[in-house]
């Protein structure tokens, strides 16, 4: 974003553009004239083409004209919105609607009370004025603050350390066709005037013409001799100045002038002169030096340099001001927020990449393996057994082999509760070896016997009722027999009926067998 400086005087309204510098950094930069626009008709139109060109771009203008307002006033010691609304209701009784009003601190009472003392400038609305400031709002235009010659006195005063032994200071310069009067007393402003000069300069024939043309006549210098001791009196009667003080009058200007002014300039009647060479002071800002005692060029520059913090407000173009800082922070929002998604979306790219490769990796592996399965089963002899049935056959070898269980414990106890049970005849023995699912350290041997009961000769065959109870006694002590061996569980499928026929179930638990 550019950024143009403006300059506006009774006569016209300068512009300079800041231009980017490689080798002075991105802040500073070189400042080159943008043209210069008169109060007419076509000036303004010609503005207004150039803010039209320049939408996006920052402006600072600074006001060299006499319809200024100050005006000392002492408000309660306040911080806060308490402050601010007493700032306003104070600038707008003592100024115009229109005005653009400013509050300087300049100390504190001396009291119990700790009253705070304010400097109130204005900028009064002028023929001057009023034009720039309605194509500026009409254009809506970023015009980040707007400034006048004497919020710049302090700061130049204070650089070349004099506030430090002079307590109450006048800083004159020469503007355009007038005279910039700018009061300080310790450090801070207090009073400021621009006075017209219907004097002009004079060249004189007997310079080179290498020399600047613009040189101070013996007449404008007597004048700007009497437009001090002129002010010396205006300040005294304002108690502003006391009688007793010593005013120090500093005179901006160039070392071509310093004969005239020394001529005329003479200390006495509590006034001391001190001159302030313009090309040093635009040597210690780093800033091009004047070729004459004309500061209007310096003070613009200067502003670019190292602008005040005090600044005159407007709302309207605050407000775009605002806006133009709040639109900033949101594109810079958006962007630091698309910057995460592009970050997040790169990291989510590179993982399904490493995904997709690492697919593809196992998706060659396993074509190589089938191709080597392919090519070592060529190689064998083909199989009386088609594959289908050969995976469900090594797979139960495989169970079979991890958990390798006999019968044979388990028909040995069966034959020792037989021998003593000799009314039980087993007819058939259906046994199976399972392991456990999960992969545990237990395996069950299961068996389903049937078999009778064969009822006692003792008894009649008539005897049903007593035959009954016979066969229920013991097929009631042979499974109890069984349930005592370790580990064993019963289960009665079929009890004895007319032909005393039963089924059991029994299954064994094995620990530590895998």
């Amino acid at each position: 974003m550019r950024h143009y400086f403006l300059s506006l005087s009774a006569r016209s309204l300068r512009v300079l553009v800041r231009r980017r510098h490689v080798f002075r950094g991105w802040f500073r930069g070189v400042l080159e004239d943008a043209g210069e626009f008169p109060h007419s008709p076509e000036g303004l139109a010609a503005f207004s083409a150039c803010l039209d060109r320049n939408r996006d771009s920052a402006f600072h203008l600074l006001v060299d004209l006499s319809d200024e307002h100050f005006q000392s006033e002492t408000i309660p010691f306040l911080r806060g919105r308490e402050r601010r609304t007493v700032l306003e209701r104070k600038c707008a009784r003592m100024f115009d609607a229109a005005a653009l009003a400013l509050a300087i601190p300049v100390g504190y009472e001396k009291g119990r009370r700790m009253d705070e003392r304010l400097l109130f400038a204005a900028l009064l609305p002028s023929a001057a004025l009023t034009p720039w400031l309605n194509l500026l709002r009409s254009a809506g235009a970023c015009l980040a603050g707007i400034y006048s010659p004497p919020l710049l006195a302090p700061d130049l005063l204070s650089a070349f350390a004099i506030t430090t032994g002079a307590e109450h200071c006048l800083l004159l310069s020469l503007q355009d066709e007038s005279l910039r009067q700018t009061y300080c007393e310790n450090g801070r402003l207090r009073f400021s005037r621009l006075t017209p000069l219907t004097e002009s300069s004079e060249k004189n024939p007997e310079m080179p013409s290498t020399t600047p043309p613009f040189r101070l006549s013996p007449v404008l210098a007597q004048r700007l001799a009497d437009e001090t001791l002129t002010l010396r009196h205006y300040l005294t009667s304002q108690r502003l100045l006391p009688r007793e003080k010593t005013l120090e009058i500093f005179i901006l200007a160039h070392p071509g002038d310093f004969t005239a002014l020394t001529g005329v300039m003479r200390d006495g009647d509590g006034i001391r002169h001190h001159f302030l060479d313009i090309t040093e002071c635009a040597a210690h800002y780093r800033i091009p030096a004047p070729h004459s005692s004309r500061a209007d060029d310096f003070h613009l520059r200067l502003l670019a340099h190292k602008p005040p913090r005090a600044r005159f407000s407007d709302t309207t173009l605050s407000q775009f001001r605002r806006l133009r800082r709040e639109r900033r922070l949101l594109n810079a929002c958006v962007a630091v927020w698309v910057a995460c998604c592009l970050a997040f979306a790169a990291v989510q790219y590179y993982t399904a990449s490493a995904i997709d490769r690492k697919t593809e990796a196992i998706a060659r592996e396993a074509a190589q393996a089938a191709q080597r399965y392919e090519e070592i089963s060529a190689a064998f002899m083909p199989l009386p057994i088609a594959a289908e049935s050969l995976f469900p056959l090594t797979a139960r070898y495989r169970e079979l082999a991890r958990a390798p269980l006999t019968p044979e414990d388990f028909l040995d106890d069966l034959v020792q509760v037989l021998n003593d049970e000799t009314a039980v005849e087993i007819d058939a023995i259906e046994w199976e070896n399972s392991t456990p699912a999960d992969g545990g350290m237990e395996s069950a041997q299961q068996a389903t016997i049937s078999g009778h009961i064969r009822p006692s000769e003792v008894l009649s065959e008539t005897a049903t009722r007593t035959r009954t109870q016979t066969v229920s006694q013991s097929l009631t002590h042979f499974t109890n027999r069984l349930r005592a061996l370790p580990g064993m569980r019963v289960q009665i499928l079929a009890t004895p009926a007319a032909e005393h026929y039963f089924r059991l179930r029994l299954t064994r638990t094995v620990e530590g067998t895998s």
